[in-house]
């Protein structure tokens, strides 16, 4: 069992195991850091963290912070040595209000799991001082309990694990969900915040700051334009994921894994209002011209054409995802 450093262009890093198919023990783990995730940390954490930490706001990121970016992500992928799935529910346990909250976010986190895909704090504005980097959260420790704690027999083990898991009851942070993103809006990936549209709202501000600074952040005399135009995509990226969040409001059901006794339903319509809302929000940012991400400094450096096409492709998948069949047919149903 080791952690593995892989020199590799593959923007990602596993935490693959191998367990006894009989008892579900773990024989072998390791965790593989393939080398480019540096360049993944490196713009997810400059695009969506960076107006509250002006650490990140001239690249290169100091070392001392791509190392707490290593720290994150070598963490999650020991949650995968130790068998633990992705928890696409645990970034939306929290509100808004919690995560610009610097006290909540240095005791909890900035999710309830490290296990999800929540990123990094764009919901948290300059000023806010919260945390901006996920951190072992609640329900990884809930996880572990579960997973590991020894019991004097097997009986004891039942009632112990009986009463864990009705902890799950009153705390909605120690709840699991597999991604679901189309169906159920709390547990979509790349995600923060029990409230799609208000983080989606505080996310686009802060992506007009980082359109703001952009090319001071990315050229140096001498050196071509490659740098910022990979940052220029990952600003339109990250916008029409937020975008998305947003979009899957509608027609969406939420599910909550109690079990009979404990609830008289798992799955749970949003309300009528909050669809409206969605779709509200959507004409009046998605379905226009995004002009502050037009900027004629930033685009002459980097093509002749290509920024309406660009726009209208976003808008075209995300009218694909609002009138998606299934889409559809839970919202008749409903």
């Amino acid at each position: 069992s080791a952690i593995r450093w892989l020199p590799s262009t593959i923007e990602n890093a596993m935490g693959p195991h191998v367990h006894d198919p009989r008892t579900g023990e773990i024989l072998e783990a390791d965790i593989i850091m393939y080398h480019n995730v540096l360049k993944l940390c490196r713009d997810w954490y400059f695009v969506q963290a960076s107006p509250s930490d002006e650490r990140a706001r001239q690249l290169p990121l100091p070392d001392d912070l791509m190392g707490e970016l290593l720290a994150y992500v070598v963490a999650h992928e020991v949650g995968h040595s130790l068998g633990f799935p992705h928890n696409m529910k645990a970034s939306n346990s929290y509100t808004i209000e919690q995560l610009r909250d610097p006290e909540w976010t240095k005791r909890w986190g900035t999710e309830a799991s490290i296990m999800d895909y929540g990123r990094f704090n764009y919901v948290a504005q300059p000023g806010d001082g919260a945390a901006t980097i996920p951190t072992i959260g609640p329900y990884d420790f809930f996880a572990v309990q579960w997973g590991y704690k020894q019991f004097r027999d097997k009986k004891a083990e039942q009632e112990g694990q009986r009463a864990l898991v009705a902890t799950q009851l009153d705390d909605p942070k120690l709840r699991f969900g597999s991604t679901n993103a189309a169906e159920d809006p709390s547990q979509q990936t790349e995600d923060l915040g029990a409230d799609p549209i208000r983080a989606t709202m505080l996310g686009l501000r802060n992506l007009r700051r980082v359109a703001g600074y952009l090319v001071k952040a990315t050229c140096k005399p001498g050196e071509d334009y490659e740098l910022l135009r990979n940052m220029y995509e990952q600003v339109i990226n990250q916008r029409n994921r937020e975008l998305g969040h947003v979009a899957n409001l509608v027609g969406g059901m939420v599910k909550k894994n109690l079990r009979f006794g404990d609830a008289d339903r798992v799955f749970h319509p949003v309300n009528r209002a909050r669809q409206k809302e969605a779709v509200e929000f959507l004409n009046q940012h998605a379905f226009r011209t995004p002009k502050e991400l037009l900027d004629p400094d930033i685009l002459w450096r980097l093509e002749p054409n290509g920024a309406a096409d660009r726009v209208l492709s976003g808008q075209r998948r995300l009218l694909r995802s609002l009138v998606n069949e299934r889409r559809v047919k839970r919202m008749a149903e409903h």
